[in-house]
């Protein structure tokens, strides 16, 4: 449990700053995702991309709550297809602003540009490493967040983006809404 809850770290320090459990989570292997949530979490790419292309919209950024340091900006968010309007993820990052330009650090603290955008429009050289596949209970929080009901069974993932040196730019849980 000590590497699930590491690689959960930036979801679980949101829960425990508003003093609730996070709710049940299964590890699962990448096979066992069914489709479309393998298609959708199952690669060494970023998420926003592939949620543009999967939802044939353009992604904006809701960022829910921050915290941000020298080092780093730890924010719960949610992603949403501008039309029409719904979110298509949830989750929580960590990320290590050390590691960025001080021009990129700007836009990454503005708050309003998904991280795997900024990564792309700055010609950011990185890799995605996703190491961990998950089934969740949807629990007040989430429901609220992505339009599902209490107790719904939810896929996601927790991805380390690094870059060329293989140090993290940041730390992601990606969790996703129910998808037909």
């Amino acid at each position: 449990m000590a590497n699930t809850s590491e690689n959960l770290k930036p979801l679980l320090s949101f829960y425990k700053s508003s003093d609730l459990d996070l709710p049940a989570i299964h590890e699962l292997s990448g096979d066992d995702l069914p489709e479309p949530y393998k298609h959708l979490l199952v690669h060494d790419s970023d998420m926003t991309p592939r949620l543009t292309e999967f939802f044939n919209g353009e992604i904006s950024l809701n960022v829910l709550d921050s915290l941000i340091t020298e080092d780093a900006y730890q924010r719960k968010v949610v992603l949403v297809n501008t039309e029409p309007n719904e979110p298509v993820e949830f989750g929580a990052i960590c990320i290590h602003l050390s590691r960025f330009e001080e021009h990129v650090k700007r836009v990454i603290a503005d708050g309003k540009i998904p991280l795997g955008t900024i990564l792309a429009n700055w010609n950011i050289n990185h890799s995605s490493k996703p190491n961990m596949y998950f089934s969740i209970e949807s629990d007040r929080w989430i429901s609220e967040y992505l339009y599902t009901e209490i107790g719904q069974l939810l896929y996601g993932r927790c991805n380390t983006i690094t870059n060329k040196e293989g140090e993290s730019l940041a730390d992601i849980v990606e969790i996703l809404p129910v998808i037909f």
